[in-house]
């Protein structure tokens, strides 16, 4: 079965429209590393606390400063 382009959902079209990109805030957050991609400059890490949409696990992209091969997982 193939969807016609019209067919996308509302809520979906709601959504995209009424988007509002903020810039990134600074937390002071505490957690540790459970995997690294030194391609890529990124590191998924375990928080101890959630953040505001309410994960625990995140995916943060590393400042160029921050060597990859200095840290260490768990």
């Amino acid at each position: 079965m193939v969807k016609k382009k019209d067919d996308i959902p509302d809520w979906v079209t709601d959504e995209i429209q009424n988007a509002k990109f903020e810039k990134p805030k600074k937390l002071k957050i505490s957690g540790y590393v459970l995997e690294m991609y030194q391609e890529d400059n990124k590191i998924d890490t375990q928080l101890y606390e959630p953040v505001e949409d309410g994960r625990q696990i995140v995916t943060m992209d590393l400042s160029e400063k921050i060597k990859i091969s200095e840290l260490e997982k768990g």
